[in-house]
C-alpha cells in the first residue's frame, strides 16, 4: 500500500481515529493490547465491519494485521510511538501524530459509527490491558459458544480454563459487563 492509499483505507482511518479519540477523551495513548481488544469489542460486540480476523491467543483475541497496520501508520508519520518502562514490563503506547492532524476522516466505516466508537472509548478506553483482555476473551467465548444459548456458568468455566490467572469474582464481573454491554451478540 502506498502512502497515498492511506486516505482511502477505512481500516487505517478507523485505527487512527480510535487512537486519536482515546487521547482526546483519556489524555493518554493506547498500548497494543488495549488497541487490539478495543477493536475486537467494536467489531465483534458492536458489529462494526472493521475487517480483522481475530483468533484466541495468549492475551485474548488477536490479529497480527492490527500490528502491521499500527506499524504502517507509525512508519508514515500518522502515529507516534512511545516506549514505556514500568517495573518488569516494557510496552509501546501509540498517539496520533501532530504533523498529520488534518487528515480527512471521512470514510464509510467511520461515517455513522463515530458515536459507537466514542461511547466505547468513554467506557473502556481508560481500562488496563489486563481488564480488556478478560472482557475480550469473555466476549470471544460468548460468541463462539453462542453465549446467550449457553448458561452463564458454562461460559464462565470456559473463560476460567482459558484464563486461569483471573479469579472467580473478576470472571463473573467480566461476564456480567459483556452480557449487559453487548447483548446484540445474543440476537
Amino acid at each position: 500500500m502506498s502512502h497515498l492509499d492511506f486516505f482511502s483505507d477505512d481500516k487505517l482511518l478507523f485505527l487512527r481515529y480510535l487512537i486519536k479519540e482515546n487521547q482526546i477523551k483519556n489524555s493518554d495513548g493506547l498500548g497494543r493490547t488495549a488497541i487490539m481488544k478495543l477493536i475486537f469489542l467494536l467489531q465483534e460486540g458492536k458489529g462494526l465491519p472493521v475487517g480483522y480476523d481475530f483468533r484466541l491467543y495468549s492475551y485474548g483475541p488477536y490479529d497480527s494485521e492490527v500490528l502491521q497496520d499500527l506499524e504502517f501508520l507509525r512508519n508514515f508519520g500518522f502515529l507516534t510511538e512511545e516506549t514505556v518502562h514500568e517495573e518488569r514490563y516494557q510496552w509501546k503506547k501509540y498517539y496520533p501524530s501532530e504533523s498529520k492532524s488534518e487528515i480527512d476522516e471521512n470514510s464509510s466505516l467511520l461515517n455513522g459509527n463515530k458515536g459507537e466508537i466514542d461511547n466505547l472509548i468513554e467506557k473502556y478506553g481508560n481500562k488496563k490491558s489486563r481488564e480488556l483482555e478478560l472482557f475480550a476473551t469473555t466476549l470471544f467465548v460468548m460468541k463462539e459458544k453462542r453465549g446467550c444459548d449457553t448458561d452463564a456458568d458454562s461460559i464462565k468455566k470456559i473463560v476460567s480454563e482459558i484464563k486461569p490467572k483471573y479469579n472467580e469474582v473478576e470472571i463473573n464481573q467480566a461476564y456480567s459487563t459483556m452480557r449487559a454491554e453487548f447483548s446484540a451478540v445474543c440476537n
